[in-house]
C-alpha cells in the first residue's frame, strides 16, 4: 500500500479513490 500526498482518504475496497490532494494505491 502506498500513500502519497499530505491529505489522503482511505475508503474501504474496492472503493479506493482520490481524496483531497492524495492518491492511494493498493
Amino acid at each position: 500500500m502506498q500513500i502519497h500526498a499530505l491529505e489522503t482518504c482511505l475508503p474501504p475496497p474496492p472503493q479506493q479513490k482520490k481524496c483531497g490532494r492524495g492518491q492511494i494505491r493498493f
